[in-house]
């Protein structure tokens, strides 16, 4: 169960302010974010990513920390440091995580999560390990053309577990190729540009080929095709006929008009017959 660790008195209330806008005190756990040679402690110099238990704070910013899990000697970390290049230690990366080993962990999955770090973040706890799979996750939502739509658990961790980092060698990646170009689905034909669908009341509709016509074209013009495309493909030959490019069929098109709305940029240039 998470709890406070200000209100059971493992953590100081006071302390000071990072950028981030978190406070931190003494018995924080906290991580350095920048390679500082010039600053010396138990294990070597200060390192981007190592994690650090405060033990005092004092009164003009600066940190005084030990290296987590460790006894030895202490660091002082300036005040200037502190505020930019620090940030609490409790949550990390999968990457960052690895090697390690906590009472409890509590992962963020995602469908943006790899087969690899998956393995980490589930094995890291020593008791127990807590997964929380994200069924609406958007990489990219300032470039989304809709709203995410959530799916089942198990549909995120499949793709998960069937999307890894590792890199394939040259004979792997062409033997794969070789699978992907002999698959039966690269076998099969194509959609053709118009189709024909049965109504339930045993007449028929097509919808007409989405490129718009040239002005050299022998189509009849974009208004007109969209205008009686409902009426003059009810059959299939009159289809046929039009694909063909037959005057006759392109005539009685123009000829049998209908009360259809015009094409909309909405539907990619499809209207929707009345």
């Amino acid at each position: 169960m998470p709890y406070d660790l200000v209100a059971t008195g493992h953590v100081a209330e006071s302390g000071v302010l990072l950028a981030d806008g978190s406070k931190v005190g003494v018995g924080d756990l906290v991580l350095t974010r920048l390679n500082q040679r010039d600053l010396h402690g138990d294990g070597g110099w200060v390192k981007n990513g190592d994690q650090w238990r405060i033990t005092r704070v004092n009164p003009d910013g600066s940190l005084t920390v030990h290296r987590a899990g460790r006894t030895g000697t202490s660091t002082r970390l300036p005040a200037d440091y502190v505020h930019e290049h620090l940030e609490l230690g409790y949550a990390t990366t999968a990457h960052r995580a690895q090697g390690r080993t906590v009472d409890t962990c509590h992962a963020y999955i995602s469908a943006a999560t790899l087969r690899e770090p998956l393995y980490v973040m589930a094995t890291r706890g020593r008791d127990t390990n807590q997964l929380y799979v994200d069924t609406s996750h958007d990489p990219d939502i300032d470039t989304a053309h809709q709203a995410s739509v959530a799916v089942p658990v198990e549909v995120v961790l499949r793709g998960v577990l069937a999307t890894s980092m590792a890199e394939l060698s040259a004979t792997q990646t062409k033997t794969a190729e070789a699978h992907a170009a002999a698959s039966p689905t690269r076998s099969k034909p194509k959609a053709r540009p118009s189709t024909i669908t049965a109504e339930r009341s045993g007449t028929s509709t097509c919808s007409t080929p989405r490129a718009s016509p040239s002005k050299n074209s022998k189509w009849p013009s974009e208004a007109t095709t969209y205008e009686c495309y409902s009426r003059a493909c009810k059959e299939p030959s009159s289809l046929d006929s039009m694909r063909r490019g037959d005057r006759s069929a392109r005539t009685s098109c123009a000829e049998a008009p209908t009360a259809a709305s015009p094409p909309s940029r909405r539907t990619g240039g499809m209207a929707e017959p009345s």
